[in-house]
């Protein structure tokens, strides 16, 4: 069995991406409610790869 190396390797580089997409993200003030977002996940996990993801308002 292969064993997949990390994407990331450097535990501090990793957490400085993140941070830079977690601030990304609160900078941005859209928002999709909560239970679009949830339709949209069941629909892709029932193999609905084309279904529209909810648009932010």
């Amino acid at each position: 069995m292969t064993t997949l190396a990390p994407l990331i390797e450097d535990d501090e580089a990793e957490a400085r991406a993140l941070a830079v997409s977690i601030a990304e993200s609160d900078a941005d003030p859209r928002t999709a409610p909560h239970k679009e977002v949830r339709a949209w996940l069941l629909r892709l996990a029932q193999g609905e790869f084309d279904a529209q993801a909810p648009e932010p308002r």
